[in-house]
């Protein structure tokens, strides 16, 4: 239950994360007649930081508010109250994932 509620969280924060690359892209590149190499790049520019951010924050605040769901014995007795390690893990691991299936999603879409 712990490693699935840490990787639930750790997808929606990078979810969170992409969709504000994607808004920061279109705030900066609104109305501005760019071509679509423009967009990609500045895409990429925004997504690539803000995703693995948004999962690991994610993680961590989850951590912090609802630290029942997240408890195990391990991490009771090793000292790492906190699982920054495994919300820094989660998170990018989280971030790889969405980073990579969301364009193959985008094309495979694009391709029916």
């Amino acid at each position: 239950m712990r490693v699935a509620m840490s990787v639930l969280v750790a997808l929606l924060g990078a979810l969170v994360g992409a969709a504000i690359g994607v808004a920061l892209t279109y705030a900066t590149l609104s109305g501005e007649g760019v071509n679509a190499l423009v967009w990609l790049g500045t895409g990429i520019f925004y997504c690539v930081p803000c995703t693995p951010v948004g999962a690991v924050a994610a993680g961590l605040l989850c951590r912090l508010l609802l630290p029942g769901a997240f408890v195990s014995s391990r991490e009771r007795s090793s000292g790492d109250r906190y699982g920054v390690g495994a919300a820094f893990i989660y998170g990018l691991s989280a971030a790889l994932l969405v980073l990579v299936a969301a364009p193959v999603a985008a094309v495979y879409a694009l391709a029916w």
